[in-house]
């Protein structure tokens, strides 16, 4: 007992300022969207672009998204479409050269996953069209639908001298189910709370998995060697290493599929807190020592971003050692008004300020920001502390597509 007490005593002391700094970290980032959005300068169409699209049994959504890309407001002798067709065993290819894009068919190679495909697939491009062709490469998903401004809009970064890009990610589905429309709230009010604040004070984002533009040689020197579950987010860790910043751009939208159902958000998430976790133990130290070294504070930001898997699980154990000193009353701690309204204050805004700031309709959405706040808040450091346990697995988990468009959602 004697041994308990101590540890949750020392747990209880210092964990409170590791959450304390990370609270503090969070209403920093979201206070940006007070700060005027950046824009780039429009130019005439100057970027010559390959759309590259990692595609698994795709034959469901791979049509909508290929006709939905040729119907960009985008000079289409500019765009090349290629579809990485990796072990179907559908219609995904033949849909594919029916709808005039190009068909990559991956059927073997040993390491599976969408960063083996897309590595895969730009190698392909590469053969095909050989390195300076194109200006830039376009990432998708292949149940995404894109804003017809899309390729005008990076066009625009892109000769504004910005080099990696980042859509703003909103849902395909919002209304499907009460589990879509909660994961509506939370994408649309993280969009403000940490993509769009850390934009606006001049700090870099990441990369998110589909929606992404990257300039042409720093894909062609990179490929797309990644080995962690999450590789948008080890893509992003070495670009934002080697100098790039990351822009996050508000001026177009892609819209992604919601998962529909508990079991399907639980393996994405976890596949999210595997590869998260292993790109912490990799590049967390190397990411601080370069941000020291170099005084960038867009790498002190990335650096701490890898903590917010520890952070979840820092809270975990935190309420563990909370529930056990009031079960057996182990230590007396004297109030402490500072923590205790810091902390009251930081739940009572911050997801409200991401309301606000996102401009989500209250009167519809009332329930799912309360199952947003009380649930999915939780889950994100439960999924945190499972993914810790398994950081070890390298099973990529596919997610199922079906979804079409929402009839409410303008292109």
């Amino acid at each position: 007992m004697e041994i308990l007490q101590s540890v949750v005593t020392w747990i209880l002391v210092n964990f409170k300022w590791g959450i304390f700094f990370m609270c503090s970290y969070l209403l920093f980032v979201a206070l940006g969207n007070i700060l005027p959005r950046p824009k780039a300068k429009p130019y005439p169409p100057k970027t010559r672009f390959a759309i590259v699209i990692p595609a698994h049994n795709e034959e469901r959504v791979i049509g909508d998204l290929i006709r939905n890309l040729k119907a960009m407001d985008y000079p289409q002798e500019m765009v090349d479409i290629y579809v990485v067709c990796d072990r179907c065993t559908d219609r995904t290819p033949q849909i594919v050269k029916e709808e005039g894009a190009v068909a990559l068919i991956k059927t073997g190679g040993e390491q599976r996953g969408k960063g083996a495909a897309l590595d895969w697939g730009i190698q392909q491009v590469l053969a095909l069209k050989g390195k300076g062709y194109y200006h830039a490469y376009c990432f998708f998903d292949a149940d995404n639908q894109v804003r017809t401004n899309f390729l005008q809009v990076m066009n625009d970064h892109l000769n504004s001298g910005h080099h990696v890009l980042q859509a703003f990610l909103d849902l395909k589905n919002p209304r499907s189910n009460w589990i879509t429309r909660t994961i509506f709230v939370e994408q649309r009010s993280t969009n403000f709370l940490w993509h769009g604040g850390k934009t606006r004070w001049g700090l870099g984002n990441y990369l998110i998995g589909t929606g992404m533009c990257v300039k042409g040689n720093l894909i062609e020197e990179e490929g797309w060697k990644v080995k962690s579950l999450t590789e948008d987010l080890e893509f992003s860790l070495k670009v934002a290493m080697k100098g790039e910043r990351i822009y996050w751009v508000e001026d177009t939208r892609v819209f992604d599929e919601a998962p529909m159902d508990l079991k399907t958000i639980w393996f994405q998430r976890q596949r999210w807190a595997i590869g998260a976790w292993r790109c912490f133990f990799r590049y967390f130290f190397p990411c601080l020592f370069q941000a020291f070294r170099r005084g960038s504070l867009r790498l002190l930001d990335m650096a701490l971003y890898l903590t917010i898997q520890a952070y979840g699980v820092f809270t975990i154990i935190f309420g563990i050692a909370n529930f056990l000193n009031l079960v057996f009353r182990l230590v007396y701690l004297p109030a402490d008004p500072v923590t205790a309204f810091l902390g009251t204050f930081f739940v009572l805004t911050y997801v409200p300020s991401g309301i606000i700031f996102s401009r989500i309709p209250l009167r519809e959405n009332i329930p799912y920001i309360l199952v947003y706040m009380g649930l999915l808040t939780s889950l994100g450091a439960i999924e945190a502390f499972f993914g810790l346990f398994r950081v070890g697995t390298r099973v990529w988990f596919h997610t199922p597509h079906r979804a079409k468009l929402d009839e409410k959602i303008k292109l």
